[in-house]
């Protein structure tokens, strides 16, 4: 595709339809290609950061299961599915036991 002063790089670098003219793709934005199903797939870094997140996000609902747990068998299943995620996590109450 040629470059055009209509649209950003990442709209030149997605296949816009035939059926589209460049300045309403324009107006459309990256959003509308992307949920149409005209976009490139993740690169890598942001596989990277989805992970980070991802993790982080479940370490965060382990932490608070952790904290309302009662008996020390189920705070140690829980810190044990933490470990599985983070080898290097360590809860306060955890290192006492």
């Amino acid at each position: 595709m040629p470059a055009n002063r209509w649209l950003t790089a990442t709209e030149q670098a997605v296949s816009v339809p035939r059926s589209l003219d460049t300045k309403s793709a324009h107006k459309m934005g990256v959003n509308c290609l992307i949920r149409k199903g005209l976009h490139m797939g993740r690169v890598e870094r942001d596989r990277e950061i989805a992970r980070r997140r991802t993790r982080r996000a479940k370490l965060k609902k382990l932490r608070a299961k952790f904290d309302t747990a009662k008996s020390q068998d189920e705070k140690d299943e829980i810190f044990a599915k933490a470990r599985k995620l983070s080898p290097f996590i360590s809860f306060e109450d955890a290192a006492q036991a």
